[in-house]
């Protein structure tokens, strides 16, 4: 001991070894922070030191922030996991989880886990230029789901849209690039609908794609009213929902009253919804030129609702306009009609014949076709009045 606190560690060290204790040795060099020397006495005659020579050479490195070098020196030491405890007490998450992933993976999701929960409160008051300046540190280190993170906390409380909008497609595209499986399906669902919000309904159509999420892939282009697209991406890549598109499609153009639109891909919902509307004139004429049977169809409606209302002749007006065909279903109509002339009280004048032509005309088209068919209880009615 007398020669090492002279200085003397040459003939202390060989007065060590005689004495067969090279840890007092090894000791002593670490504590005079003589590296070389420890590390060879300990690799000679106590090899089972050696990462403890290691570890007390790192320790120094770190202090005096040669990191690169207390890295290696950890590393040869094969105790990665002290690598990462250092970072990790000293907040430098960036490097503890760099470490992690390269040499302890099996550890790197519950890292990412317990670094997220120890910073969610941490980022709620960042500004703008903490929030970037954190990413771009993530990024250069690799850490690209810890960068978008970063880039996910930007929003219009702290920062104007146009900042928000570019800091959502630099995370998009960092998953595009550098995130898989369920870390970037994790991602997606979140980042997807923020795109949505400030207008980006590409991106955000494509990051679901990227994860064959193809429904929301349909369901981003319906919201942006991208029918092509949506259309595009179920025949191509998910056939079953075609009919899925064409469904939305026509509930959109119902939904807008938008009847010319409508009229091309659901004819009947396009007479329906003018029916809705009350507007009967553009409903009858446009079902005129579809074909007879939806024709009838809608002026059987309107004939129903003008009785209802208590317009009888432009209920009979509308029928000799049209035709009054023999269907079975518009003989309660007819009935109504016949019943309530025959018992009105004002169309003895000279000036309701042209009603009462009308009537005989209808009852008479109703008859004759009656007469062809075979006749039914139904069909007798008819004959009968007329």
């Amino acid at each position: 001991m007398a020669l090492e606190d002279d200085g003397k560690f040459s003939e202390a060290e060989t007065e060590f070894i005689k004495a067969k204790k090279p840890k007092e040795a090894i000791l002593m060099y670490i504590h005079a922070q003589n590296w070389i020397n420890a590390l060879r006495i300990a690799e000679k005659y106590e090899p089972e030191a050696v990462p403890e020579v290691l570890q007390a050479q790192a320790s120094q490195c770190f202090k005096d922030k040669q990191f690169s070098e207390f890295e290696v020196l950890l590393l040869r030491a094969q105790v990665p996991q002290l690598i990462v405890q250092k970072y990790k007490s000293e907040d430098m998450w960036i490097d503890a989880l760099r470490v992690c992933k390269d040499y302890l993976p099996h550890l790197y999701p519950t890292l990412q886990t317990e670094y997220s929960s120890s910073h969610h409160n941490k980022m709620t008051d960042v500004n703008i230029e903490t929030l970037l300046s954190r990413a771009n540190e993530w990024a250069l280190a690799g850490q690209h789901r810890q960068a978008v993170d970063c880039l996910l906390q930007v929003n219009t409380n702290i920062t104007e849209p146009s900042i928000v909008k570019r800091a959502l497609l630099r995370a998009a595209d960092m998953v595009n690039k550098f995130l898989f499986g369920q870390e970037a399906m994790d991602i997606i669902k979140v980042l997807s609908p923020r795109l949505m919000e400030v207008g980006e309904y590409n991106v955000a159509a494509q990051l679901y794609v990227s994860m064959e999420m193809m429904k929301e892939a349909i369901d981003t282009f319906i919201t942006a009213e991208e029918w092509n697209k949506a259309r595009k991406v179920a025949k191509e890549l998910e056939p079953a929902y075609e009919s899925y598109v064409e469904s939305k499609y026509k509930d959109r153009l119902m939904k807008k009253g938008d009847v010319e639109q409508l009229a091309d891909v659901d004819i009947i919902g396009a007479l329906d919804l003018l029916a809705e509307q009350g507007q009967w004139a553009r409903c009858i004429e446009k079902a005129k030129v579809h074909n007879t049977p939806t024709l009838h169809k809608y002026v059987a409606l309107y004939a129903a609702k003008l009785l209802k209302d208590g317009f009888v002749t432009d209920a009979l007006n509308l029928y000799a306009t049209h035709g009054a065909p023999a269907m079975p279903q518009n003989f309660n109509i007819y009935n109504h009609i016949a019943t309530e002339l025959f018992g009105a009280n004002d169309l003895s004048g000279p000036d309701s014949y042209g009603v009462w032509e009308q009537l005989r005309q209808m009852l008479l088209e109703i008859a004759l076709t009656c007469a062809t068919k075979d006749a039914s209880q139904r069909h007798s009615s008819f004959l009968t009045i007329t």
